[in-house]
């Protein structure tokens, strides 16, 4: 958080160019571990795991929420990371043609670091299904470890040297493009951005601490905002996007661009926009309702978005209301 606070706040450039080539080594050594993985004795177990569907699971709607708020977060939908991304953007610039490829590489690398991490634990562990349960979030730091063990010897170390090395770049790189998104609308303010750097910094540093400190803490910022904050982000994204925005003169002005995109939106663009806000209302209603109503209230899923939870969201919300509101009256002004 101090890098991204330095980074961001002094403007420092060059960290993407290293980064762009950290990804394509990150990319490269997922494809060979995953290779490498499956080819251990008792990985077929884990690729049974992986990859075959338990139907029984589909009815469960903790399910779909765990997938949607992974996909929205990974992709960066729901919590401003396009819009951020989209100030950065030029001009003649391939609107869909970037959004595919973020999808599709998002999923790709993924998919892939999943099928490097699972069968490896099906391989050396006894117990799997209770590593991968106890491990969490935590479980390519545990997993990939015992993979470049495997590996033995100096090229072992090297390979889980450069990996790790790599897999740091992808995140720091994550990190302060996020926090460049908290400082945007300040520095649209007039905030100046080391002011607004060390400001945002700190207080990120200060309210995640917990979460360094407990799992418990962790599991709970996850749900609260990974989940429950995310799904009603991206409501509010898609309502906003697909309600409050003349869509229409925003698809010609995409479709415009020169050189021409190399996916045109047609009408049913519009139509898709203004459907995105039924998906995560649903999915939330559905979770809420089974785990509350059908499960009971035992369960204890409304601990989550009660206090503090709720108190969390409503101070957030008012916080993006009033740093929107700002925003708003200026650009405003500026027309005038």
């Amino acid at each position: 958080m101090i890098g991204s606070i330095i980074v961001t706040g002094l403007g420092i450039r060059g960290i993407s160019s290293v980064a762009r080539i950290m990804f394509l080594i990150l990319f490269i050594l997922t494809a060979i571990l995953a290779i490498y993985s499956i080819t251990l004795p008792g990985a077929s177990k884990g690729l049974e795991f992986y990859l075959i569907p338990k139907l029984e699971y589909l009815v469960d709607p903790a399910t779909w929420m765990q997938s949607l708020s992974q996909v929205i977060w990974s992709i960066g939908i729901a919590w401003g990371f396009f819009i951020a991304a989209g100030a950065w953007t030029r001009k003649r610039d391939d609107i869909t043609f970037l959004s595919f490829g973020n999808v599709v590489n998002d999923t790709a690398v993924a998919w892939m670091a999943g099928l490097a991490i699972i069968p490896l634990i099906f391989a050396v562990s006894a117990t799997p299904m209770e590593d991968i349960k106890a491990a969490g979030p935590g479980l390519a730091f545990i997993a990939l470890p015992r993979l470049f063990h495997e590996m033995g010897g100096l090229a072992g170390y090297l390979y889980g040297l450069l990996f790790f090395t790599a897999f740091w770049f992808a995140a720091f790189t994550s990190l302060y493009t996020i926090h460049e998104i908290v400082l945007r609308p300040l520095k649209d303010i007039g905030m100046p951005p080391s002011q607004a750097a060390i400001l945002t910094g700190i207080l990120a540093i200060i309210i995640g601490l917990p979460t360094a400190l407990s799992f418990e803490w962790l599991d709970y910022y996850d749900t609260v905002w990974g989940v429950i904050g995310l799904s009603l982000g991206l409501a509010a994204i898609a309502l906003i996007v697909g309600f409050f925005v003349d869509t229409e003169s925003i698809r010609r002005m995409i479709n415009e661009v020169e050189p021409k995109p190399l996916i045109p939106l047609g009408s049913w663009w519009n139509i898709l926009v203004k459907v995105n806000v039924v998906i995560p209302v649903i999915f939330f209603i559905w979770w809420i309702a089974y785990w509350e109503w059908y499960k009971g209230w035992g369960a204890g899923l409304h601990t989550y978005y009660t206090f503090p939870g709720i108190i969390i969201l409503i101070i957030g919300g008012i916080i993006l209301y009033y740093v929107a509101s700002k925003t708003i009256d200026m650009l405003t002004g500026a027309g005038k």
